[in-house]
Formats: structure tokens, C-alpha cells, sequence
């Protein structure tokens, strides 16, 4: 082929064009991405549930399983002698279920670590539930020291929530036929004295008749009972189920008629006072003659309808008188509006008339001659033991009083108290002058004596308390 004669010669081979950042360019302008560490994905079950949410997966942070890290030389971790460390953030006694946590004190960190505080609240692995009804687990606090205001859920037989330093609380109440309801309230403790004091708007709840209407027989029972021994004693000697004298039938009719107080003012006002000092002071006594019924049965005469219906009495009543005080036991918490503490004076004077009645009647049950052999006619084991119900009973009742009181419960004990420190005296004097058997001259008489009247001077004083309480009490103006 013919050359052409004007090209140049042949330059040398050119080198490659090199890139001036010494790396791979930039697709599309985008800076380059690490790839994606390996990641867990959530199951199904791990998804939030607005419907059926279960406690621990409420949380999207919330570990699924939890597990505690063996101690050293162990092969499974063990609850077993473990105690708190400083760092460790676990708030249950309770293993958690499946997440590792520290099973030693002093652990190093090879490399600086930013220390982790616990949370000081409530978690949602603590399992609290507002639901007081659910078969939940109540979590302990863990702010609740000796000395650090309680943030511990407030407890009667359902949970609460706290509220500002005070407690909402699920208690027990009447509705307006009288019937037990469920009621949320706000409480405040009173360190004191132990009550609680509860704002729920119910000044003194009235009680269904037909919660009350064994007490009620009960009192028709005890009314007859006292009216044929005190005022009719041959016929009550005559009907009775063991051998009376005629100063204990008078002295057992006096005791049915002074009782006759506390079931009177029960019938009438038909509400939770008076009938959270009623009932305990009737279950006491009952059970007391009850258990000396039992223990002495072979002095009843068992072809008498009297010794059957003795038993029959004795046995339901307490029975009764537990349910009763049991499915109003939410009501002990509260301290109606008609009520107030007494004073720290009354309240001493009343816890002192508690004891000196309790070990009076303590007395009578363990040592019957010692406690009983002053009286002025002679009193046996069985008689000064069932007797001794009405000291324990008046010695409930004024402890109940020292806790709080109200002026419907001072006058029921006090005119109780009355009735029996005159009657008891009065039935002496009138057994006296037909069969003259009473040594006056005999200190112990006077001593016998002397107990009544100070019975009869205590129920003035309470009465008293009560008329000046029941006026110092403002009284609303007529519409």
C-alpha cells in the first residue's frame, strides 16, 4: 500500500488514566454504606396488642425471657443463699425468665462502662395490674423503707394504685338497699392510732334487713329469755336446761336484759354503727358460753326443749356472727364521718376499763373459786365460767371504742353498763327478801357490789361522752 506522506510517526502507547481518590467512585453521588449487622426479627407474638396485651410485651424494649447467671462452680443459677449486689439492676425476688443477669459482686468490666441506674418506679415486668379481680401477682415496691413515704400499693382484699401520697383503694361498702358493693376510695393512714380514714361519701351505711334478720330472732330470743328469768323465775327454774338457783336465774336474766340494749338499738337504726360494735361483742360472748357448754354438757338436762335449743342457738350464732364480720370486713378500714378518734386521755381510760374487764373475766374462766368465791351466794365452776362472757364481751367493746367511736356506740355500751350494774344489785335485793341468804356484813358482798356499781358509773360516763359529742356536732338547717 502507497503511504501518505504528510501523518506523523507513531507516538508511543499512552499509560491508563488513574482516579484521584485511589478508590472506586461514587455511584449516582451516594456515599457507601457499611452492610447491616445480623438483626432479630420479631415474631408475631412480639407485636404491640391493643386487644389481649400480656404484661412483659407491652413494651417494645421489654426482654422476652430472662435467666440469672450462674454463681461460680454452678451449673444452674439458684435463688438459694443469692443476695442483692450494688450494680444490679433486678428488681424481683423472682428469677426473671431467661435474661442473664449478674450472679457475682465484684465484677470488673475490662474496658470504661457507663454505670446503669435502676429505674426507681414500677416496671411492667412487675406484673401490677388494675384489675383487682385478675389472679395477678402484686409486685413489691421498691421505694418502701422504714423511713421513705410508701409508694407500696395500698391492700385491703383487692390492689390499688397510689394517688399523690395517698391510696385508692378497692373496699368494701353498702349500696342504698344495704347490700355489700365494691367501692373505690382514696385513704390516708394515720400513724397513731392504726385507722384509716376513707373519703367515700358514706356517712354511716345502712345494713339489708335481711343480713340482719338473724340477729333480730336472736334478740326476740334473748328478750324472752330475760323477761321469764328475772321477772318470772319459777317458770324459768321450771323450763330451764340445767338446775338453777334462785340467784343464778336472776342474775342470767339480768345479764339477757342489759343485752337487750345492744339488739334494740341494732333494730332500730339498721346501720354499720351500731353494728360493728354489736356483732363482735355478740359473737364473743356466744362462743365463750358456747365452749363452756361443751365442756360441761353433762349438766344439761337433755329431755328439755330449752337444752336443744340452747345448743342450736349457741351454735349458729357464732357461725352468724363470723360470716357477718367477714363479708364486712373491707368496712373495718373505714371511719365514717359519724365517728371520730377519741382523744388521746379517752382513749387511755378506755383501754384501761378494757383490761381490768378482760382480766376479771379471764379470772373467772381460769380460776373460778378465787374470782368468784366473794359473790354473795355460792357460785360453782360452770356458772362463773358462763358468766364470765359478759366481762369479755364489755371488755371488746371498749377496746373497739378506743380505736374510734361515735356517740350511737357510746350510748349503746353506756346503757348497757347501766342496765347491768342495776339490775344485777336489784335481782340480789329482791332473792334476798324471800329465801335471806346474803351475809351483808360480808366484805365480799359489798366488793360484788361495788363491781356493778362501777359498771353502772362507766355507762354514765360514756353516756355523758356521748350526749356532749352528739352536741358538738353541727346540725344541718332545715330545708
Amino acid at each position: 500500500m502507497a503511504r501518505v506522506p504528510d501523518l506523523a510517526a507513531a507516538a508511543a502507547a499512552h499509560e491508563p488514566p488513574e482516579l484521584v481518590l485511589g478508590r472506586a467512585a461514587v455511584p449516582g453521588s451516594l456515599l457507601l454504606e457499611r452492610p447491616e449487622r445480623p438483626q432479630v426479627s420479631m415474631p408475631v407474638d412480639d407485636a404491640l396488642d391493643l386487644v389481649r396485651a400480656e404484661s412483659a410485651d407491652e413494651l417494645v424494649l421489654e426482654v422476652g425471657v430472662a435467666d440469672e447467671e450462674p454463681e461460680p462452680l454452678q451449673v444452674r443459677p439458684g435463688q438459694g443463699g443469692a443476695e442483692t449486689r450494688a450494680l444490679e439492676a433486678a428488681g424481683d425476688v423472682t428469677l426473671l425468665a431467661g435474661v442473664v443477669e449478674p450472679g457475682q459482686r465484684d465484677v470488673e468490666a475490662a474496658r470504661t462502662v457507663r454505670l446503669h441506674k435502676a429505674p426507681d418506679r414500677l416496671r411492667a415486668a412487675d406484673r401490677n395490674d388494675f384489675d383487682p379481680f385478675c389472679r395477678e401477682v402484686a409486685a413489691a415496691a421498691q421505694r418502701e423503707r422504714l423511713q421513705r413515704d410508701p409508694v407500696a400499693l395500698a391492700l385491703d382484699e383487692d390492689d390499688g394504685i397510689g394517688i399523690l401520697g395517698h391510696a385508692l383503694v378497692c373496699i368494701s361498702a353498702l349500696d342504698d338497699r344495704g347490700w355489700p358493693v365494691r367501692l373505690w376510695v382514696i385513704e390516708s393512714g394515720d400513724s397513731t392510732s392504726g385507722a384509716t380514714t376513707v373519703q367515700n361519701g358514706q356517712a354511716n351505711p345502712r345494713i339489708a334487713v335481711a343480713l340482719l334478720l338473724p340477729a333480730f330472732v336472736q334478740g326476740a330470743v334473748i328478750a324472752g329469755a330475760g323477761v321469764v328469768l328475772f321477772f318470772a323465775p319459777t317458770t324459768g327454774h321450771d323450763i330451764w336446761g340445767w338446775e338453777l338457783t334462785p340467784f343464778n336465774t336472776r342474775f342470767l336474766g339480768a345479764i339477757y336484759l342489759a343485752a337487750l340494749v345492744d339488739f334494740v338499738a341494732l333494730a332500730v337504726v339498721r346501720r354499720w354503727i351500731p353494728a360493728r360494735l354489736v356483732i363482735p361483742m355478740d359473737f364473743l360472748f356466744m362462743s365463750v358460753i358456747l365452749v363452756v357448754s361443751v365442756a360441761y354438757v353433762g349438766r344439761f338436762d337433755w329431755e328439755q326443749p330449752v337444752t336443744w335449743a340452747w345448743f342450736f342457738i349457741f351454735v349458729s350464732v357464732p357461725i352468724y356472727a363470723a360470716a357477718f364480720l367477714w363479708r364486712f370486713r373491707g368496712l373495718w378500714r373505714v371511719v365514717p364521718s359519724v365517728s371520730e378518734r377519741p382523744s388521746e386521755r379517752a382513749r387511755l381510760g378506755l383501754v384501761a376499763v378494757a383490761l381490768l374487764l378482760a382480766g376479771y373475766g379471764v379470772g373467772l374462766v381460769i380460776a373460778p373459786e378465787t374470782f368468784a368465791g366473794f359473790w354473795p351466794w355460792p357460785i360453782d365452776g360452770f356458772h362463773a365460767r358462763v358468766y364470765s362472757a359478759i366481762f369479755l364481751s364489755l371488755a371488746l367493746a371498749s377496746a373497739l371504742l378506743a380505736r374510734t367511736w361515735s356517740p350511737l356506740e357510746l350510748s349503746t355500751l353506756g346503757l348497757t353498763c347501766v342496765a347491768l350494774g342495776v339490775l344485777e344489785p336489784v335481782g340480789l335485793l329482791v332473792v334476798d327478801a324471800d329465801v335471806d341468804k346474803v351475809a351483808w356484813s360480808s366484805s365480799g358482798t359489798w366488793a360484788w357490789i361495788a363491781i356493778f356499781a362501777a359498771l353502772c358509773a362507766y355507762g354514765l360516763v360514756l353516756v355523758g361522752a356521748s350526749l356532749r359529742q352528739e352536741s358538738a356536732v353541727p346540725r344541718a338547717a332545715p330545708a
